[in-house]
């Protein structure tokens, strides 16, 4: 035997919509929040992607730049002319050489020339020279004057001045003073 079937009643037209209507509202509602959510995550790496494409750009004109500063101080570097050139062969004799010749037009008399230290770092390489003399203030002064004026080059790194003697208003110093080169093997 077959069941009966039982006899459903339809529901109100009204009703049915109405709970169709809220379903698809609910859907709504939870569709809309994760809509909004993924349109403000898009949102911000757009603004995120923007400041990075703006950053880059910024590095890439200061590249270029940075290549017209480079290629000016390279030319530059060209036009320098070394005191020391280690390309002519040993640079200690130079340098003691011209220490001396600077000590002899200046009026000092040098009583001793410590061989220099050498100490390399890298390309560069520093020579440092120890020289004791005798000599007037006025002697020490205009030196000075000319190592300054090659001071990139020659460095004076110390100097003791001991009072000796005086004649006629005019006092001998005993001096003693350290100087420094800085030479560059990629010249």
């Amino acid at each position: 035997m077959i069941p009966e079937r039982q006899h459903i009643k339809p529901m109100n037209p009204f009703t049915a919509w109405g709970l169709l209507g809220l379903v698809l509202f609910v859907i709504w509602l939870g569709g809309y929040q994760t809509v909004v959510q993924y349109a403000s995550q898009q949102k911000d790496y757009l603004s995120q992607a923007q400041i990075l494409v703006q950053k880059q750009q910024s590095l890439i004109a200061r590249a270029s730049l940075i290549k017209e500063v480079l290629a000016q101080a390279k030319l530059e570097k060209q036009k320098i002319q070394s005191l020391i050139d280690l390309k002519k062969g040993n640079p200690i004799p130079v340098f003691q050489s011209l220490i001396r010749k600077l000590a002899k037009d200046n009026g000092i008399q040098l009583t001793k020339i410590q061989i220099p230290k050498i100490s390399k770092e890298s390309h560069l390489q520093m020579l440092s020279i120890k020289v004791e003399g005798i000599a007037s203030i006025e002697n020490v002064r205009d030196f000075l004057k000319k190592t300054a004026l090659l001071n990139p080059l020659i460095r004076i790194d110390s100097l003791d001045l001991i009072s000796s003697g005086r004649d006629t208003n005019n006092t001998r110093l005993i001096i003693s003073l350290e100087a420094s080169a800085l030479t560059d093997h990629q010249r």
